[in-house]
């Protein structure tokens, strides 16, 4: 029988050894452990980690059924012994054995745990201990997303990525350049000095199948920042990633020496680390911006003023209130203590303590032994009770509260506690702000309950005239109070009044806002609300320090110009010009009549594939009280973007990049396809991640800094132009203000079975502002505090760490008229945990192109109404999206 047993303990060991070398061989052999193998091998598209862990699982749980088995028997045997000591001996033998081998199988389960995790972790897919919810620090991809790393190129598990790529991390906040960069200036802060290397034990470039080794890590590598948030890594030419013969996984690894700029680590619990998968190729191929179809450009070519022929103003939404009683204040608890029998006896007591019972009181009565007294309670559900006096202190339990006594009390003595609970205060939530009651000394945030309804009525006036980011006080009359949008449209119908007092405060919902209404006769195509966001599409990332920044930093890369208005129109191509007179209005600029430089802020975002500009003048504000800006109204604006200049030569000896071995016109050619040589050797213009200049003439021939291809312009007319690219436009004086909905999701509310790598598509109803479409929070200030939304967010309520971040898509839907319409966001992450619940979250940070921001209203599976005009997920199940108006004072669903 012992025998047996150890057979089966070795047998144990032996399957649990065999899952252990099996993955280790795994790992050894440098297969891919992605989804890749499984489609090689014809098995499922599952995850070949998750098919790995679910075998052993299933080994090791059927393991430790029988391990409990043979414990069971033990039991039975020794039950059953009826004191033979045969088979007691035999009992406790199988007893042994048993919890031997349950030790064994939870070991052998602990240290597969481990070596799955460490797998998973290898590849970027989970481990560390990050996660979507709000853990910062986290090891693998856990700190991208709502961690403080924003966004990083080549993004995660990319393939086909060109040897001779840059790399980039964008942080959410400023990083101390001396933990990343081996040279930094002298100014402060101080940046990354030109010529700056990295410093190979904060920033760690493998081989994925090689490892982190410091014999084979790359530290020829230069490190580039002007903000010291984004940091580009360059491989030194001619050592880029890579072979010319096979493709080659590469991890790229930030350690905790990289610091923040107090000086604390950047991740606290685990190196930050993803990969991705290199070709056997170089990028010779310059960047373009995507074709107008596609989404290349918002606003598209227009270039005519549209004439109105008729106005309908806009009208603010309109609101009320009114107080139909008194609103409760916050009560702090508290008693007072009242002497019974005898009433003129000298003797004193004092209560102490935080009283937690309701309204009422507590009779304290000393019995005729003189040792214990008699409680009474007014409390429901508090029966009289006996206690015992300690130190001349009688303990009130239940209300959290003591009387303690002078010497000399006597049996007959009683007293009586009024105790008051401690009482919340009733809120009043007006948009983004909330408001709550008291009966004395209001604060920021508080109304004061007065005398009566009237009085009541005018201190909330009060308080919401002092300082609101989206309603005024149009008019107090007794009880009632009428409020309106400060900017008429409308989206001051989605501003949302809430009370939690009903019955007291009666609330007329925000309602009746219209938008400015013009009878336009197009021409051309239609003027653009001045509240647009300009967007610039590229078909590939693009080099971030060229095109992001204030007008002024990048105004020899990337500009908006005023070229006109309606009154002024600019002149016919620019006039020539020696001094200003002869361009009116106009500035005479290198011999030619231009306008105003736009002052504003360029960003780039969707994996630096998108350029955003923003104008710096204040026009309004949108439904969550952030500020709107604006464009110059009735303008005629032009977009340029200058490539940048190609590497000269002057003989064939100064071509030796192949196949560009032939000078021509001082630039280096192919002379089987007459091109030129794309990479830029200075960076002076608008570059790709391989350093290739702008092809903004789309005829995949790169020109360097020729004159400028004109979008605006029939391609006879563009015939023969450069690489330097215009559009130009107009701007009407009126504004946007509808806010962007949900249209649908790939994946639903409570879906099942989601696919564990696939990305989530989320399809606005609008084009969307792109910066927005961002991961983590936003801070804004709405005039008296800061409030945080909620972007794109993504997390696992089993709290497994995962990475995600965004990428978006624009798309021509309704009508089909070659200006794209809608945006397809995609929240892409690491490989979700088999049978592990996630959410997703789409917060009030998030806006359309106009700026106005989405709030979690109508969308799929919810039908909002004027009188509750958003939806939020239940938290109980079946967790379905309901109508309400309970937001957050951010915006987003509580």
């Amino acid at each position: 029988m012992k025998q047996r047993y150890l057979r089966i303990l070795v047998f144990s060991v032996a399957l649990v050894a065999a899952g252990l070398f099996f993955l280790h061989s795994v790992n050894a052999a440098n297969l891919n452990t992605g989804l890749d193998f499984a489609a090689q091998t014809g098995l499922s598209g599952q995850d070949i980690r998750i098919t790995i862990a679910k075998i052993i699982r299933i080994i090791l749980g059927f393991l430790g059924i029988l391990a409990i088995g043979l414990t069971m028997y033990a039991g039975f045997l020794w039950m059953t012994s009826a004191g033979n000591e045969e088979k007691i001996a035999q009992a406790k033998l199988v007893l042994r054995n048993g919890v031997i081998g349950l030790i064994i199988i939870l070991a052998s389960f602990g240290i597969v745990s481990f070596i799955l995790s460490r797998l998973m972790g290898a590849t970027g897919s989970g481990g560390g201990n990050g996660n979507g919810n709000g853990n910062e620090n986290g090891g693998g991809i856990g700190s991208l997303g709502n961690g403080i790393v924003k966004s990083v190129y080549p993004e995660p598990f990319q393939k086909d990525v060109p040897r001779n790529t840059s790399i980039v991390v964008s942080f959410r906040e400023p990083i101390l350049a001396s933990s990343i960069c081996d040279l930094v200036t002298n100014e402060s802060p101080a940046k990354c000095s030109p010529g700056a290397k990295i410093k190979p034990l904060s920033i760690k470039i493998f081989k994925t199948t090689v490892g982190d080794n410091a014999t084979t890590n790359l530290n020829n590598v230069t490190v580039t920042s002007v903000d010291n948030k984004v940091f580009i890594f360059k491989p030194a030419a001619p050592n880029y990633l890579g072979s010319p013969t096979e493709a080659t996984n590469y991890t790229v690894k930030l350690t905790r020496d990289v610091k923040r700029a107090d000086g604390s680590d950047a991740f606290k619990l685990g190196d930050f680390y993803w990969t991705f998968e290199v070709n056997n190729l170089l990028d010779l191929t310059s960047p373009k911006i995507k074709n107008l179809g596609d989404g290349g450009m918002f606003p598209v070519p227009d270039n005519e003023a549209d004439v109105i022929s008729g106005v309908q103003q806009a009208v603010a939404a309109t609101g009320s209130i009114t107080i139909n009683g008194a609103p409760s204040a916050y009560r702090a608890s508290g008693f007072d203590l009242q002497r019974l029998v005898p009433p003129l006896d000298p003797k004193k007591a004092s209560v102490s303590g935080t009283n937690r019972c309701s309204d009422g009181s507590v009779t304290v009565s000393i019995l005729t032994n003189g040792i214990s007294a008699r409680l009474g309670y007014s409390q429901p559900g508090l029966l009289p009770a006996d206690v015992n006096i300690i130190n001349n202190k009688i303990d009130i339990t239940p209300c959290g509260i003591s009387l303690s006594l002078e010497a000399g009390f006597k049996a007959g003595h009683s007293w009586r506690i009024d105790v008051v609970a401690e009482k919340s205060s009733d809120k009043l939530t007006v948009g983004s702000r909330v408001y709550s009651f008291v009966s004395s000394n209001p604060g920021a945030g508080q109304i004061l309950v007065g005398a009566n309804n009237d009085i009541t009525a005018q201190n909330i006036a009060d308080a919401i005239d002092l300082i609101h980011p989206e309603v005024e006080i149009d008019s107090v009359s007794g009880k009632l109070i009428n409020i309106k949008a400060k900017v008429a449209g409308s989206s001051g119908n989605s501003i949302g009044l809430s009370t939690t007092n009903q019955v007291a405060i009666a609330l007329g919902q925000m309602h009746g806002g219209r938008d400015l209404s013009n009878t336009y006769k197009v021409k051309d195509k239609q003027d653009q609300p001045k509240n647009t966001v300009i967007q610039i599409n590229f078909n590939e990332a693009v080099n971030p320090l060229m095109v992001s920044g204030t007008s002024s930093e990048v105004k020899d890369n990337l500009r908006v110009v005023n070229i006109g208005t309606k009154e002024k129109p600019a002149l016919a191509g620019g006039a020539d010009c020696v001094g200003n007179d002869v361009c009116r209005s106009y500035k005479c600029t290198a011999g030619k009549c231009e306008g105003d430089q736009i002052a504003g802020s360029f960003t780039i975002s969707n994996q630096y594939r998108t350029v955003e500009f923003t104008s710096d003048v204040k026009c309004g504000v949108n439904g969550c009280g952030e500020n709107i800006y604006c464009l110059p109204a009735n303008s005629n604006l032009k977009v340029e973007m200058k490539a940048a200049s190609l590497k000269a030569c002057t003989s064939n000896n100064d071509c030796t990049f192949a196949p560009f071995g032939i000078c021509d016109n001082n630039v280096c050619k192919d002379s089987t396809t007459g091109k030129n040589y794309p990479t830029a050797p200075s960076l002076n213009g608008i570059v790709d991640l391989a350093d290739n200049s702008l092809d903004g003439n789309r005829n995949d021939n790169p020109q360097g800094q020729a004159d400028f291809y004109d979008e605006n312009k029939t391609p006879q007319d563009n015939s023969g132009r450069g690489d330097n690219y215009l559009l130009s436009f107009w701007v009407s004086d009126r504004l946007d203000l509808s806010p962007p909905t949900i249209t649908s999701t790939s994946v639903s509310n409570n879906h099942p079975g989601v696919n564990l790598t696939e990305a989530i598509e989320i399809i606005f109803s609008k084009l969307m502002m792109s910066s927005s479409l961002s991961t983590g929070t936003i801070t804004v200030n709405n005039g008296t505090e800061d409030v945080v939304h909620k972007l794109i967010n993504l997390w696992s309520l089993a709290n497994n760490p995962i990475g995600y971040w965004i990428g978006k898509e624009d798309r021509d839907i309704v009508p089909l008229d070659g200006q794209p319409d809608r945006t397809s966001a995609f929240l892409n992450h690491g490989s979700f945990s088999d049978s592990t619940e996630y959410q997703a979250q789409v917060g009030s940070g998030v806006k359309d192109i106009y700026q106005n921001c989405y709030k979690p209203s109508t969308g799929p599976n919810c039908a909002a109404n004027p009188l509750q005009p958003s939806c939020c997920r239940e938290k109980v199940a079946p967790y379905n999206l309901v109508p309400t108006t309970n937001l957050t004072p951010d915006g987003n669903c509580p």
